[in-house]
């Protein structure tokens, strides 16, 4: 499969879409997705945590499994997902959601952390400050070398 290079990632040029995990396909079909994606190549998979009502976060990481390291997950935040968790790109926010995501990918880092659609009521600057520290708290990962 041929790869491409999003910054310092090296992800397959055919990725998975996960938002019909947890909405249209249950766990068994996502896993049969995500084993025949994996054997053909391909390490991309994009989610988001509003993607099948937080469903298909959670079953990705379950598919993947001990195969973790072998694959590049792009999520998403900032879509209200409930009447508690309104969404939006403030710094307390972001906190509480990668959190949530990571909990539900069963992994403890996130290689593309996106914010899925913009945030007028907070500014930019806040948002990337927030973004930052979260990268800068991580520890290394697999695939940067340690």
């Amino acid at each position: 499969m041929e790869k491409r290079r999003i910054g310092s990632l090296e992800v397959s040029v055919v990725g998975i879409g996960c938002n019909n995990f947890g909405g249209r396909i249950d766990e068994q079909r996502t896993a049969a997705v995500v084993d025949a994606a994996l054997d053909a190549g391909i390490n991309f998979f994009d989610t988001a945590d509003v993607y099948g009502g937080t469903r298909s976060e959670e079953l990705l990481g379950r598919a993947l499994g001990g195969r973790r390291s072998q694959v590049i997950i792009a999520t998403k935040f900032g879509v209200p997902l409930d009447d508690e968790r309104k969404g939006g790109a403030k710094p307390a926010y972001i906190q509480r959601a990668v959190e949530d995501s990571l909990r539900r990918l069963g992994t403890d880092w996130i290689d593309l952390y996106q914010l899925h659609r913009p945030d007028p009521e907070t500014p930019i600057g806040d948002t990337l400050e927030a973004l930052d520290a979260l990268r800068c708290a991580r520890t290394p990962r697999p695939w940067a070398g340690g």
